[in-house]
């Protein structure tokens, strides 16, 4: 006999239990349904095979007695015990009775077991007078009422609802209303009696059925932790029912266990903590996922995804997308008008988000003013799958919320620049300056390069240069002397910084030499200076170069200041010098010559020579000079007289 049709004979039983009409019928509807419940096998999970219903037992008489009890047989059908909803809640006047659902009495083998019986709890009567009860034989209604049972009517074991006493309040409850068929459902119980044995039954009709029945003890706190593990077939809902050692229910809960359906939602982020400053740049992220138990198909070119982004304040870089838990197919996500649309692909690429499967789209953003950017924008829309294009188990979460960032004014300046350099002293008059980069919380937007004759002089400038571009070359000649440079950062705002001054100094004019040449003979050594002079503010003079012999020197020849010559004979000197910057000088002629004459003339004769002479003689003296020639003779004369008068 199925749950409905017990159920159809419950309630004629409970109806006629006043009636002497009714009475001749519910008797026998007792007695068979008392007998027509299906045997069990010890599986945990089985199907219900009804028995052959037993002849009807006869009236019983005032005398309370027990209703007919069927044969005992194996333990309990599962599905049987836990179908609290399948019966009805009898109540008592005046007394409240417990819910008329079956309760078990667990078993501490699953073997030999009585198969529970079920009756409803009997009506009671205004008076003490019991009321008669109809006999099963009897077609026509009894002339004389039978008393009715007294509560105190023994109940069949092992299966009753316990219409004597109430079981301890208890509550059930699941962590989730619905899983997936895969899960694991954690179920907890509360407000029991403390460390008290239990039994609880998880039990679906859909099938195939299954039933879980397992014993159970509170803890001090009265607290039952249960986890059951689905096993991967779909079915739609599931009772849970928490009996008392003598049968009674305690509580019941359900949970479903729906086909499978993907479920698709969005969500939105931002990467800047929801505020930035005015020119920087951010990243939104959509984040769309599928957190049913199904993947979904999208069909050919399907949108995906849109957003309409803000329209003003901002602009928007590449879209960039990437995927996770094995999502197959294309996603092509543009903005168009300030709104991004994500299709999938066609055919072989048509998109496919599994279970637990996500799509990741960023979106980069530069941020042009002051104020919220507010994503969706106002009137706007943010949400997966707009068109319906997949079936879903909840079409009600496909909008994304809200996300905004709020735009600060930049009030910060960069930092610094590093000082500009170049070679110096140069003979380049258009030098290029080099510096390194300055920072900006925001970014650096351009520098400008200016220069002058004196530190930090702003009196020549290159104009706007790039944020790229750390160097500047002069285009315009500078004359000779000492320059200075610097370099200035400025951000979008306008906030700037400069660096250090740095300085050339640019020489293109050779030194001059002069030497200390007398042009005179001399008998000893003679040293010679060569002076060179580089012009005011030059680069200074590196070295000066000479020979003596009257060759032109190069940059091989001595170079060696002052120097000395040691041997006679006449020199000619030639000389040149070149400055630190190679600025080099022509090559010159001294205009004296060193001349050295170490040997003395030779001895002087005389002509006529010595001797007598009765005449007055012209005496020349002569001497000869290979180098510098005789100056002088120098010799004393001595008259000698013999004989002599007067004075000679």
């Amino acid at each position: 006999m199925n749950h409905h049709t017990k159920f159809f004979h419950r309630l004629l039983s409970l109806f006629c239990a006043g009636s002497v009409i009714c009475s001749s019928v519910a008797a026998p509807l007792r007695t068979v349904f008392a007998e027509d419940i299906p045997s069990a096998t010890s599986s945990s999970e089985l199907s219900t095979t009804p028995s052959p219903s037993p002849t009807p037992t006869p009236a019983q008489d005032a005398t309370p007695t027990p209703t007919a009890t069927p044969t005992p047989t194996t333990e309990p059908t599962p599905s049987e015990m836990v179908t609290p909803t399948a019966t009805p809640t009898p109540s008592l006047t005046g007394t409240p009775a417990p819910t008329a659902t079956p309760s078990v009495t667990p078993s501490t083998n699953n073997t030999n077991q009585a198969m529970p019986t079920v009756e409803t709890s009997p009506q009671p009567t205004p008076t003490p007078t019991p009321t008669p009860q109809a006999t099963q034989a009897s077609p026509t209604p009894s002339p004389t009422p039978a008393p009715s049972k007294p509560n105190t009517t023994p109940q069949p074991p092992p299966l009753t609802l316990d219409s004597q006493s109430s079981a301890p309040s208890g509550t059930l409850s699941t962590n989730k209303s619905d899983y997936s068929p895969n899960e694991t459902v954690v179920i907890k119980a509360d407000n029991l009696a403390p460390n008290t044995a239990y039994t609880i039954i998880i039990h679906s009709d859909d099938p195939p059925p299954v039933t879980k029945q397992d014993a159970v003890t509170s803890n001090a706190e009265g607290k039952i932790t249960y986890v059951y593990q689905l096993d991967g077939i779909t079915r739609l809902t599931y009772t849970v029912t928490l009996l008392s050692t003598s049968g009674a229910v305690v509580a019941t809960t359900s949970f479903t266990d729906p086909a499978s359906k993907p479920d698709l939602t969005i969500s939105k982020s931002n990467d800047t903590s929801d505020s930035v400053t005015k020119g920087n740049s951010f990243n939104w992220t959509l984040t769309i996922s599928n957190g049913g138990s199904a993947k979904a198909d999208f069909s050919n070119n399907a949108t995906i995804a849109t957003d309409d982004l803000p329209t003003s304040g901002a602009t928007y870089g590449t879209v960039t997308v990437s995927t996770a838990g094995g999502v197959t197919g294309t996603t092509s996500c543009s903005i168009s008008t300030n709104t991004l649309t994500c299709t999938g692909g066609s055919g072989g690429n048509k998109a496919s988000i599994p279970a637990s499967g996500s799509i990741t789209v960023t979106i980069p953003v530069t941020t042009t003013a002051t104020g919220t950017l507010t994503n969706p924008r106002s009137g706007g829309s943010c949400s997966v799958d707009p068109n319906g294009d997949v079936s879903e188990s909840n079409e009600n979460n496909n909008s994304c919320s809200s996300n905004s960032v709020t735009v600060n004014a930049d009030t910060t300046a960069p930092s610094a620049p590093g000082t500009p350099s170049t070679t110096t002293p140069t003979t380049n008059t258009k030098p290029t300056w080099t510096w390194t980069a300055a920072t900006d919380n925001v970014g650096i937007d351009h520098y400008i390069f200016y220069w002058g004759t004196s530190a930090g002089s702003e009196t020549n400038n290159s104009g706007s240069l790039s944020s790229s571009t750390l160097s500047f070359t002069h285009s315009i000649a500078l004359a000779d002397g000492t320059w200075y440079g610097k370099a200035k950062a400025f951000d979008a705002a306008g906030n700037n910084t400069a660096s250090g001054n740095g300085s050339v100094l640019v020489d293109t004019t050779a030194p001059t030499t002069t030497d200390n040449i007398d042009g005179n003979w001399h008998n000893s050594d003679v040293t010679v200076t060569l002076t060179c002079t580089d012009n005011v503010g030059g680069s200074g003079c590196a070295a000066t170069y000479h020979t003596t012999d009257g060759s032109t020197p190069t940059t091989s020849s001595s170079t060696t200041n002052p120097f000395t010559i040691t041997t006679e004979g006449t020199y000619t000197v030639k000389y040149f010098s070149k400055d630190t910057v190679g600025n080099t000088e022509s090559v010159k002629t001294a205009a004296n010559q060193v001349k050295i004459d170490k040997t003395a003339p030779t001895t002087p004769t005389a002509s006529p020579p010595a001797g007598d002479y009765s005449s007055d003689q012209s005496v020349t003296l002569s001497s000869s000079d290979a180098s510098s020639g005789v100056a002088s003779i120098y010799t004393p004369l001595t008259q000698v007289c013999n004989f002599c008068e007067g004075t000679t």
